[in-house]
């Protein structure tokens, strides 16, 4: 959480939101360091990115929400680029140390080759995948 309190990572527009019928919150609303992100977005187009995040070891990729859809396939939300998606993160999974062995956390896992489809491990909305 930022000084006021606002979880940044989940104050990001929600893709899935209209499809919903669920009103966005307006961009002037937003936090500030949301704000300027998105508007670092508009200006740069990006091929790929990475978030990287304390907690579990496994290399999650997106979709973390879902419109309760075509995109829910065995309990995954899945992207257009869903095999783009997994194929990296296991890349990234067997290039690392440990990560590769989808070791169970305490709280949920265990994760086959160090990976997982965020929404299979939980979901959420507003996050943002750049």
């Amino acid at each position: 959480a930022n000084y006021n309190g606002v979880d940044l990572n989940r104050n990001f527009p929600d893709a899935f939101a209209g499809l919903r019928k669920q009103p966005q919150l307006e961009e002037s609303r937003r936090e500030a360091e949301v704000r300027a992100v998105i508007g670092w977005l508009k200006m740069e187009s990006f091929v790929l990115s990475a978030n990287l995040h304390g907690g579990a070891l496994v290399a999650s990729y997106p979709y973390d929400n879902s419109n309760g859809g075509s995109e829910l396939v065995g309990g995954a939300s899945v992207s257009p680029d869903d095999d783009v998606f997994n194929h990296l993160a296991k890349v990234y999974s067997h290039n690392h140390g440990s990560m590769h062995r989808g070791e169970q956390c305490r709280d949920s896992g265990p994760f086959p080759e160090g990976v997982t489809n965020g929404y299979l491990w939980y979901s959420i909305s507003g996050e943002h995948h750049a």
